[in-house]
């Protein structure tokens, strides 16, 4: 009984620490994002993703918010692309 409840407790402290550190990540990539950092920005965005994909599981709703943030950044960056395209000659 005591070792479940302390196997309990280690997991959920795990979870828990992870979490903050996944937080501080997507916090510092939407900076980066928001200040235009787009190169800077996607491999923590990235970073973040496969994270929380491993630590949380596919189904949890900060993995579901990463999926979400990558998306927006790539769609972005694609924005920048064509802009950049049609200004060149």
């Amino acid at each position: 009984m005591y070792v479940y409840i302390s196997i309990c407790i280690y997991i959920y402290t795990y979870i828990y620490t992870y979490r903050a550190f996944f937080l501080q990540m997507r916090a510092l990539g939407l900076l980066l994002q928001d200040n235009g950092k787009h190169a800077q920005a996607e491999p923590l965005v990235v970073r973040e993703l496969n994270a929380t994909r491993v630590v949380l599981g596919e189904r949890h709703l900060d993995t579901f918010a990463a999926m979400n943030n990558l998306g927006l950044l790539l769609q972005v960056c694609n924005l920048y692309v064509h802009r950049n395209k049609r200004t060149q000659p």
